[in-house]
């Protein structure tokens, strides 16, 4: 059900049409290291609970989908 892409660079995990669920950068957790916890829970609810990682990020989710009808 969801995409889990790790990279050097940055972190994001999306649903099968390409929908993102959260996403970071490094600058982010290189800026502010007390995001890292959120990070790797959102890692580990993306292997064991999607459905909750979908439901405390369905805003994020909401706009994305909003951004994707309007510029493609």
């Amino acid at each position: 059900m969801l995409n889990i892409d790790i990279c050097t660079e940055e972190i994001t995990i999306s649903m099968r049409d390409g929908t993102e669920v959260v996403h970071w950068v490094e600058d982010e957790w290189i800026e502010d290291p007390t995001i890292v916890p959120a990070i790797a829970n959102a890692i580990h609810l993306a292997h064991t609970d999607q459905k909750k990682l979908i439901a405390l990020n369905k805003e994020h989710i909401d706009a994305q989908r909003e951004i994707n009808k309007r510029y493609g």
